[in-house]
């Protein structure tokens, strides 16, 4: 345990009381699953929290340990951290500071945050993408794009059929497979324990499309935490491409979700044709930061770039 000031304290996790954390986690307002316990378990194993109080409020510190440096690192599917509730200026400055320790750090922080100027930290803009589900269904595909209301009735017109599965091991291999990134050992190994902890606890679910032939045209893997739907991870396959699968699978998630309190966070893209997937359904921009600082010694700062 350290003493950061007088109401701020870094714990270890073994120091953390973690049915006080979930329970700050949980009550806020901005609330995300990134920041729960067992999910930081998965996405960073080494990571410790500052904790203001009597877990009054919170800030996940995902360090990851190089050349016996720590480095505050956004760990993989982990869109948005940051403090749990949304503190004032005051408090949310004391939080800050103290990441400015660190010598590399690469941290988003979650879209309620203030915007605070006097850091030495690059504050960068993000876009994510939301779509809340209030509405009937009526009025929510009403507001589809001319060009997603056609590749919805393309994919009908092939028959694109949706169901769910269980199938973790298969998902991986497809995501593998089809993915236009690579996919490291350390990012596989958490996408399993993603979907193999939340599929157990009952809030996530593998949703996937199938032609015709009963061949594999997409499939997402959607996370429910309090009123956010997270798509988390997803692929198509060529085929499902051309057959425009993946708008089948968004478009029955919307649908036997019309009418309640659940929003759609699709996480935000800078890659033009996701953001207009995720736009084509109505969803808008919500911007988040990203605090990006190198003061890494040379030749280490060049190698991890500015």
């Amino acid at each position: 345990m350290d003493k950061v000031n007088a109401q701020i304290l870094r714990l270890k996790q073994s120091e953390i009381d973690r049915d006080k954390w979930d329970n700050c986690i949980n009550e806020a307002l901005n609330s995300r699953v990134y920041a729960l316990s067992w999910y930081l378990d998965i996405t960073c194993p080494n990571w410790e929290g500052l904790v203001y109080g009597d877990y009054e409020y919170v800030l996940p510190l995902t360090i990851t340990k190089k050349l016996g440096l720590e480095l505050l690192l956004r760990p993989p599917y982990s869109q948005q951290l940051g403090i749990f509730p949304s503190p004032d200026r005051s408090i949310t400055e004391e939080f800050l500071k103290y990441l400015e320790q660190f010598k590399l750090v690469e941290y988003p922080f979650n879209s309620d945050l203030l915007p605070i100027t006097n850091l030495k930290a690059e504050m960068k803009e993000r876009p994510n993408f939301v779509l809340p589900l209030y509405g009937q269904y009526e009025a929510i595909s009403g507001r589809f794009s001319k060009h997603c209301k056609r590749q919805i009735k393309k994919a009908e017109k092939n028959q694109i059929q949706v169901t769910t599965s269980s199938n973790i091991i298969d998902f991986i291999e497809q995501t593998e497979q089809n993915a236009n990134y690579p996919i490291t050992p350390k990012t596989k190994i958490c996408l399993q324990q993603l979907l193999s902890k939340s599929i157990y606890q009952g809030n996530g679910i593998i949703q996937s499309a199938y032609d015709t032939q009963n061949k594999l045209c997409a499939s997402v893997f959607w996370l429910r935490h309090r009123n956010r739907i997270y798509y988390l991870s997803a692929f198509s396959t060529s085929e499902g491409k051309k057959q425009s699968a993946m708008y089948v699978l968004i478009h029955e998630m919307i649908r036997t979700n019309s009418g309640t309190q659940f929003v759609i966070d699709f996480e935000g893209s800078t890659i033009e044709g996701i953001a207009r997937l995720y736009k084509g359904f109505g969803a808008t921009a919500e911007t988040y930061f990203n605090a990006k600082l190198n003061q890494l010694p040379w030749p280490l700062n060049h190698f991890y770039g500015k």
